[in-house]
């Protein structure tokens, strides 16, 4: 399983250009053929908003994916400090699609406003729901800072 932080983001972030709790994030699940084959570096290196990739590495729009009953969710995202590890957790609610039937190789978070991505994670494989809840928790959080 890889994950990747948008350059852009970080970029973004350092400048104080992000507020993690006081905007809405969206998660949207994508396909991998778009979305992780290209080299890590390249990938974080996009700076295009998710509305300029969605045609392609959503999977609502994507061919041989199922997405009955998908849509992308918004995220109740919140910041835990850990005052041991000197990091903060950056951790958002369990989605769940319910009676979905869906394909997904991972996911994009994302700004709801700006279209900024924040981050990706690919699962190493299609999982698939059919007619039943597709869910996706963060028990780890979405990232420490």
């Amino acid at each position: 399983m890889a994950s990747y932080i948008f350059t852009k983001f970080k970029n973004d972030f350092a400048q104080g250009s992000y507020n993690l709790t006081g905007v809405s994030y969206t998660i949207a699940l994508v396909n991998a053929p778009c979305t992780f084959n290209p080299p890590v570096n390249i990938v974080e290196a996009f700076q295009y908003p998710w509305s300029f990739l969605s045609g392609t590495w959503d999977i609502s729009n994507t061919a041989g994916y199922n997405s009955t009953g998908y849509s992308p969710q918004t995220l109740v995202t919140s910041l835990t400090p850990n005052y041991t590890t000197n990091l903060v957790n950056w951790s958002a609610n369990t989605v769940t699609w319910n009676n979905a039937t869906i394909d997904s190789d991972g996911y994009v978070i994302y700004n709801a406003a700006s279209g900024n991505m924040v981050c990706a994670v690919d699962f190493g494989m299609k999982i698939s729901s059919n007619n039943a809840p597709y869910i996706i928790s963060f028990p780890n959080g979405i990232m420490n800072l």
